[in-house]
C-alpha cells in the first residue's frame, strides 16, 4: 500500500481540526510540536538512557493517535467526561496533545527529571493534569476500570504492561500500545520470540505483519483474562516501531469471539503460498487435527 503524501496527511489534520503549523521547532530550552511546548534536552538521537525522552521521529505516531482518540471519544459519547492516562509520559508530549479532549488527565513517569519537565510543559501550555512519579505498572494498578483512554509507549515491548493496562481500562475504552522490540517477532530472533511471546515467527517479505499479529495475539489473550475484548482499530509498522490501537469492551461473549481469531500461519518458502487459519477440530469427537499436514498443498515442498 502506497504511503500517503504529506499533502494528504496535512489535509486529514485540517479535517480533524489539528493546527497546521511547522511540526517541530528546536531551541536550547524547549521544542514545539503542533503548537505545544515540550521541555527536553536537545539530542541527535534519543535512547533509553535519555533523561527526558522526546523522539521527533514519532510525529506520525502521535498525529494518528490524536486523531484516533478524537474519533473514539466522539463515537463513544464521552464528550462530557473523558479520563486519559499516559503511563510512560517521558517529555509529556503525548499527554499534552490528548489534553485537548481529556476532562481528567493523568501523566506518569518514574524519572524525576521527566516529571519536572512534564510540570514545566503543563504550566507553559496551560494544561491541567495530575502528574505521577511511579512505576507504570504500579500507577495503572491503582486505577481499576477507570480510564477511557490509556497510552503505553515504552522503550522496548509493551507486553510487560498489558495486565495493568487491562485492569485500568474502563468497561468501554480505547488503548494505544507501542513496541520497539521488532527484531524478535519479525523473525530475526525466533527463540527470543518464543520465550517472550509464545509464538514462532517467520522471517520473510511480510515479517512485520506477522510481528504485528503476534503482538495482537498477546493483547487478545492478556485482556481476555479480565473478560475484556480488544477490538483493533489502528495497527501499523513504521521505521523502528509497531503501533496497535483498539477499542476495549468488557464482554465475555465478545472476548470469546476475539480469541477465535487467534490461529496459525501456514507458509511455504518455496512457492510463497500462505494461509492464516484457526485450529480446526474433528466434528465427531472434538479432537484438534492438523489442517494441511506437513507439506505445502500447492507445490508439495
Amino acid at each position: 500500500m502506497q504511503r500517503p503524501s504529506p499533502a494528504l496527511l496535512y489535509k486529514s489534520f485540517e479535517f480533524y481540526g489539528l493546527p497546521l503549523i511547522r511540526s517541530l521547532t528546536v531551541s536550547s530550552l524547549f521544542m514545539e510540536e503542533r503548537g505545544l511546548k515540550v521541555f527536553a534536552p536537545e539530542e541527535e538521537e534519543p535512547d533509553k538512557e535519555s533523561e527526558v525522552f522526546f523522539n521527533e521521529k514519532m510525529l506520525n505516531n502521535r498525529d494518528l493517535s490524536q486523531i484516533a482518540v478524537k474519533v473514539f471519544r466522539k463515537r463513544a459519547g464521552f464528550e462530557e467526561e473523558f479520563r486519559v492516562a499516559d503511563a510512560l509520559a517521558a517529555s509529556g508530549i503525548r499527554g499534552f496533545r490528548y489534553g485537548e479532549y481529556a476532562t481528567d488527565l493523568h501523566l506518569n513517569d518514574m524519572n524525576p527529571k521527566a516529571v519536572e519537565a512534564i510540570a514545566k510543559g503543563l504550566d507553559e501550555n496551560g494544561i491541567e493534569a495530575t502528574v505521577h512519579e511511579e512505576d507504570a505498572n504500579v500507577f495503572l494498578s491503582e486505577f481499576g476500570n477507570y480510564f477511557h483512554f490509556i497510552d503505553v509507549d515504552p522503550f522496548g515491548s509493551f507486553t510487560k504492561f498489558l495486565d495493568s493496562t487491562a485492569r485500568a481500562a474502563n468497561h468501554t475504552s480505547f488503548v494505544g500500545l507501542t513496541s520497539t522490540d521488532n527484531a524478535a517477532p519479525a523473525g530475526s530472533y525466533p527463540t527470543v520470540c518464543e520465550r517472550r511471546y509464545g509464538s514462532k515467527p517467520i522471517k520473510n517479505d511480510f515479517m512485520h505483519e506477522i510481528g504485528l499479529r503476534i503482538y495482537l495475539k498477546e493483547v487478545f489473550q492478556n485482556f481476555a483474562r479480565f473478560d475484556k475484548c480488544f477490538d483493533p482499530k489502528v495497527c501499523f509498522h513504521e521505521r523502528h516501531y509497531t503501533r496497535v490501537m483498539g477499542r476495549v469492551t468488557e464482554s465475555k461473549k465478545r472476548t470469546n469471539k476475539a480469541l477465535e481469531n487467534v490461529g496459525y500461519l501456514s507458509y511455504c518458502g518455496n512457492c510463497l503460498w500462505r494461509k492464516f487459519e484457526r485450529v480446526k477440530k474433528c466434528p465427531e469427537c472434538g479432537t484438534e487435527v492438523p489442517s494441511e499436514g506437513n507439506f505445502c498443498p500447492e507445490c508439495g515442498t
